[in-house]
């Protein structure tokens, strides 16, 4: 054994320093920890120092210094959990290394509950067999499973990009129409957009047996797609074709390659192969094009893109006035509006009902309409038994919908305090769109909710991961470890979540909400102050929601400016009011008879289990 591991008290006669240092290097390259930098330093940093014999220097307070950069004159493990958190993020990653890419690894490196020494060992057993037993089988049975990658912008023009995600958007819609077919949900397929990734990789991450990718040339009017078929297990073409066409063929064209993947699927698919016959959404090109600006704009999910394809969707419509998703479109844009603080939701929200209303007018069966006006009605409503209705009868139509679920958890079962039901709804979300980030952050959110904050603080770590700068993970953090009682790292969280403010200034509020109160409640009363005085100074040019006003008060101590506060929410029809009942930090607010005049006006037409005997709303 090398000189170097002479004193390592967890290697054995199998180890050598070589294989050990290889097995990091593997691990760090994983998936698991390829965009987890400081889990990868954390594990480097055990490693190296077990290695050179000087495992007993690996102590809390030294990781925190090393690894975490804390300072070390005032660093103290004690008020600061870092090192014990990420301790139980790393052994919950390697534990998924090792159940995925790392299952054929002979070498196993564990972190032991305990301490913070890691462990070597060879592990027993035949490879071959443990390679069997690791390939699950896709979602919907033997090769029921597909995903459709985004499509490849081959055009001279970048600003095409919205016609190639425009196709494979609707690709993926025409085959999600497949009863029998398991397809991934755009979300997570657009994640790997412009990265070169294994098609093996890709088909594990979104548990799907077939993948489809193309590209899109276009030149004036003239098409060129290439699309081919490919088998995840072997890596084989189980079907290519190209198409050279006009873009007045584009409709023809669309439902011509959904065809031949479903023939080239046939062999797979026992049942269900043909989708349900339906009408083309529209006959217009122009509309058509106009549709795919919008949602192209919309996914960009920023104030300014949902006001880009506002307009997009009302020139679609003002082509063809019978274009039912176009409506529903203009109706997630103005939901989300109102859902942001963006606009006020009695200008946004009102627009965003008519919009669905004029959708499912024109096609009953849009199961995107019904959610639609599902979240109208739960957020700005208040009318929980027609969310209920909307929500069903959406689900009845198109179970495979991700958002549907997502939103059936967030916005109701978690606003009336079902929180197993929110659980098993938003986990079937993310089942059907397994790398959201939107989606998997929301379960930190509905863990935060009940009360669960070490499991939000490990489920935000996993969305940091994919996504070290998402803005609304840091938030949630920073809730979680105010709720914890660690004050200094809930600011830090929320300050990092206000530097990068990706959701821009309508997001800025809910920050800056967060914040306030957190600062009022741990006797920053000045900084808190002052907060609220850029709240106040803000709601003189652009809408800022006071229900986030109101937390800054309730953080100060100031009950009565608080309830004032969520008094003007109610009559704004916040939509941050249906939070009324849930929302944490608002503890001392509601033995007033004035907070509980307004959880019966809130949830005056629902029954949520610890609020069966809700008072009669206040009349004047």
């Amino acid at each position: 054994m090398p000189a170097e591991i002479t004193f390592a008290p967890f290697l054995n006669g199998e180890v050598t320093a070589a294989i050990v240092r290889q097995q990091v290097k593997t691990i760090l390259a994983s998936r698991q920890f390829v965009n987890a930098e400081r889990l990868g330093r954390f594990l480097y940093f055990v490693a190296e120092k077990t290695l050179a014999g000087h495992g007993a220097q690996i102590k809390e307070s030294v990781i925190g210094v090393e690894v975490f950069d804390r300072p070390t004159a005032s660093y103290d493990p004690g008020i600061d959990p870092i090192v014990r958190v990420q301790a139980r993020r790393l052994r919950a990653k390697l534990r998924e290394y090792y159940e995925g890419e790392g299952a054929n690894d002979l070498l196993l490196i564990e972190l032991p509950r305990g301490h913070y020494i890691p462990s070597f060992r060879m592990r027993q057993g035949d490879p071959v067999q443990r390679s069997e037993h690791r390939q699950k089988p896709p979602p919907g049975g033997k090769g029921a499973s597909v995903a459709v990658l985004p499509f490849v912008n081959m055009s001279s023009d970048p600003e095409n990009d919205y016609f190639s995600d425009g196709l494979t958007e609707e690709l993926i819609h025409a085959l999600a129409a497949i009863p029998a077919l398991h397809v991934a949900a755009r979300t997570s397929t657009f994640q790997f957009k412009g990265k070169a990734r294994d098609v093996a990789e890709i088909g594990r991450v979104l548990g799907v047996g077939k993948i489809v990718e193309g590209s899109v040339r276009k030149s004036g009017e003239r098409l060129r797609i290439t699309v081919q078929l490919i088998d995840v297990a072997g890596g084989g073409h189980l079907w290519s074709e190209r198409y050279d066409r006009t873009i007045t063929d584009i409709f023809a064209l669309q439902e011509e390659i959904a065809g031949a993947i479903r023939q080239a699927l046939s062999a797979q698919l026992t049942e269900g192969l043909q989708a349900p016959s339906a009408r083309r959404a529209t006959e217009n090109i122009d509309a058509f094009t106009h549709y795919l600006q919008g949602r192209f704009q919309w996914n960009k999910r920023s104030e300014r893109g949902f006001r880009a394809a506002i307009q997009h969707f009302r020139n679609a419509i003002d082509l063809d006035a019978g274009y039912a998703r176009a409506y529903s479109g203009l109706a997630d844009c103005y939901l989300m509006l109102g859902m942001s603080g963006a606009e006020a939701p009695e200008n946004s929200m009102p627009l965003a009902r008519q919009a669905a209303l004029q959708a499912l007018a024109i096609d009953d069966r849009l199961a995107e309409a019904h959610t639609s006006l599902a979240a109208v009605m739960a957020n700005f409503d208040w009318d929980w038994p027609g969310a209920d209705r909307e929500f069903r009868r959406a689900l009845d139509l198109d179970p495979s919908y991700a958002t549907l679920h997502h939103w059936q958890a967030l916005f109701y079962f978690a606003h009336l305090a079902r929180f197993d039901e929110a659980a098993s709804a938003i986990q079937r979300a993310v089942t059907l769109d397994p790398i959201s980030l939107p989606i998997n952050l929301d379960i930190a959110l509905i863990d935060i909710l009940r009360g669960r904050y070490d499991d939000a603080i490990g489920q935000c770590g996993k969305v940091l991961d994919l996504d070290s700068n998402y803005d609304r993970a840091h938030w949630f953090i920073g809730m979680a470890r105010w709720l914890q009682g660690d004050f200094q790292a809930a600011i830090e969280a929320l300050q990092r979540a206000r530097t990068l403010g990706s959701g821009g200034l309508a997001f800025r509020t809910r920050i800056l909400g967060a914040l306030g109160h957190t600062l009022g409640g741990c006797g920053r009363k000045d900084e808190a102050r002052a907060i609220l005085a850029e709240l106040q100074a803000s709601a003189k040019t652009r809408y800022v929601d006071q229900f986030e006003v109101a937390k800054v008060h309730a953080g100060l101590g100031e009950t009565d400016a608080a309830l004032n506060c969520l008094e003007c929410a109610a009559e704004e029809q916040s939509c941050h009011m249906a939070n009324l009942l849930v929302w944490p930090g608002l503890e001392s607010l509601r033995s007033r008879p004035r907070f509980e005049a307004l959880l019966a006006r809130v949830y005056r037409a629902s029954r949520p289990q610890d609020q069966k005997d809700l008072p009669a709303p206040a009349t004047a």
